[in-house]
């Protein structure tokens, strides 16, 4: 392999007095390099020193950007306003009314932090009255305490104590769910022999629920009430199979067994269709979902 030249050189004169011996009878190595190969034999320039008049100034950091508006629940062709960001809206401004009334505070409506609710709400209503936006959706049904946009700006409002039905909605379906779901868990625990000794008491919960959820369901009450003292001593019985000494909840009789069944799914199914009796405080969000 060809060994490539250097490129920059030391000359006999340049070397200084502090150079060793050895190191200034070294033959330069441009002696052996063609004239086409120019070699450097000068010092490399140096930069002029820095005054010391000059200040140091600091460069202007720069602007950041600005903020740019993410509209991802936007519909890419919009129609009409926008229910979900207005009923965002709604329910947070209710819970800032029912505080302001609970800790006697300012209105959300009053003073400038007032104006600013309402371009929230102007956004999502797309050029429409806000209000008359909220009326037409169902929105105002739901949320009552939204009336006061219509002094917007205004100060000292005032917000009397009263129940808005968009927390009705939460409370309904939360009742009719615990119905349903412990109906569809003693369905399928009253045939399960390792299971039996939990039945009375998964039947009280059903029982509770039924009291809670109302409407048709309490067609079951007095059902329950009928045999729930027999399923009570039934699953209290000794366990029998060699069991230990103290254990109780042997296998329930059979019909008994498909009784609790049959009435768990009667429960199950009665939660599941709604039906009008237990759902009547939810009118104003059907016309809100069905609008």
């Amino acid at each position: 392999m060809r060994r490539q030249p250097a490129i920059f050189t030391l000359e006999r004169g340049d070397a200084g007095a502090g150079t060793s011996g050895a190191s200034a009878r070294c033959p330069s190595p441009s002696r052996h390099l063609p004239p086409s190969r120019a070699v450097l034999n000068h010092p490399l320039p140096t930069p002029n020193p820095p005054s010391s008049s000059a200040r140091l100034t600091r460069r202007p950091s720069p602007r950041p950007p600005e903020a740019s508006s993410v509209h991802l629940d936007e519909p890419l062709f919009p129609r009409g306003p926008n229910t979900r960001k207005l009923a965002s809206l709604c329910a947070l401004a209710t819970l800032a009314c029912e505080r302001a009334n609970r800790d006697a505070t300012p209105s959300p409506f009053d003073g400038a932090a007032g104006l600013r609710l309402r371009d929230a709400f102007a956004r999502p209503c797309r050029g429409r009255d806000a209000l008359e936006t909220l009326r037409e959706v169902g929105l105002l049904d739901l949320f009552p305490h939204l009336d006061g946009l219509a002094q917007c700006g205004e100060k000292h409002q005032q917000h009397r104590k009263r129940r808005s039905p968009g927390w009705d909605y939460f409370d309904r379906v939360a009742a009719v769910d615990r119905l349903r779901s412990c109906a569809a868990r003693l369905a399928a625990d009253a045939r399960d022999p390792t299971r039996a000794k939990y039945l009375a008491h998964q039947l009280a919960l059903v029982y509770q629920c039924v009291n809670a959820a109302r409407g048709e369901s309490k067609a079951l009450k007095k059902r329950i009430e009928d045999r729930f003292e027999e399923v009570k001593n039934a699953t209290e019985q000794p366990a029998g199979g060699g069991a230990g000494e103290g254990e109780t909840g042997g296998a329930l009789p059979r019909e008994m067994a498909e009784w609790l069944e049959a009435i768990a799914r009667e429960a199950e199914a009665t939660a599941l269709a709604l039906p009008p009796g237990m759902t009547e405080k939810l009118g104003p969000v059907f016309k809100l979902i069905g609008g």
